[in-house]
């Protein structure tokens, strides 16, 4: 995967003016990637902060976030920003982050912490986070790493090379009237959970971002999904966000029947 450029992003950027009721209220800077590898990352955050872009984060494993690094991305401002590890331990890190060093990530945020205490801000908020595996103990690494962050999560693990098809429930995808993915070569995707990179809007060193996001296509997609039809839509069927997120809702949902008829008996 490559890095995008300065000058693309720039160009992205410039289509937003807060001056002329055209504001970009958040922006992720980080897709599949590692975004610290990329070293236009602080002044990319610096740019947009200028632009009047609200919220801006982006999720690192830490390693690349070292003290100058650090120092950068706090002058430009950085929102937040999320640190995936797995495990509490060196052992139970390096065993799953092949090739990254425990002691270093840790060293890392103790320094980012240090810093904001340094500067007299208390950005970026720290999130620290994993997936939600069967072998994790949650309460053991809540404790582990709240003394280190902001906020400590874990996410729903999600196999997504597996695609459910067969389910038909009206359900609507919130993330096609939020985002959108733009990737380092200026591709536009629909969907932050695009991975078969089948809703292709153009490139936005062609075409504008408005004209991406009010194109004819994706707007019947969301039509499709107002309707609760979005098993219908080729792209999203079988989306493991979507099959995820349907599941959770369902359990929730009986969850809660069960709990009503617990108290009816």
């Amino acid at each position: 995967m490559g890095k995008m450029s300065f000058d693309t992003f720039k160009h992205i950027l410039d289509q937003f003016s807060p001056k002329k009721g055209k504001r970009l209220w958040g922006m992720k800077l980080s897709y599949r990637g590692e975004p610290l590898t990329n070293k236009e990352i602080p002044k990319m955050v610096k740019y947009a902060k200028d632009r009047g872009v609200l919220d801006i984060y982006f999720n690192t494993n830490g390693m690349l976030l070292t003290e100058d690094v650090s120092r950068d991305l706090i002058e430009a401002h950085l929102d937040r920003i999320s640190i995936s590890i797995d495990g509490t331990n060196a052992e139970e890190y390096e065993k799953v982050r092949i090739g990254a060093n425990f002691d270093t990530v840790v060293s890392n945020i103790k320094r980012l912490r240090e810093l904001r205490e340094e500067y007299g801000v208390t950005y970026p908020k720290i999130r620290i986070q994993t997936v939600k595996l069967p072998e994790l103990d949650l309460e053991k690494y809540v404790n582990t790493w709240k003394v280190y962050a902001d906020e400590v999560a874990a996410l729903e693990y999600t196999d997504e090379s597996v695609r459910v098809t067969d389910i038909e429930e009206k359900w609507a995808c919130p993330q096609l009237w939020q985002r959108m993915t733009i990737e380092w070569d200026g591709y536009v995707y629909g969907c932050n959970n695009d991975d078969l990179k089948g809703i292709c809007l153009g490139n936005a060193l062609e075409r504008t971002i408005y004209d991406c996001w009010h194109d004819e296509r994706l707007m019947e997609i969301r039509k499709c999904h107002m309707k609760g039809k979005s098993h219908e839509v080729n792209d999203c069927n079988g989306c493991p966000w979507r099959t995820a997120q349907i599941k959770k809702e369902q359990n929730k949902s009986n969850e809660e029947k069960g709990y009503v008829d617990q108290k009816r008996n």
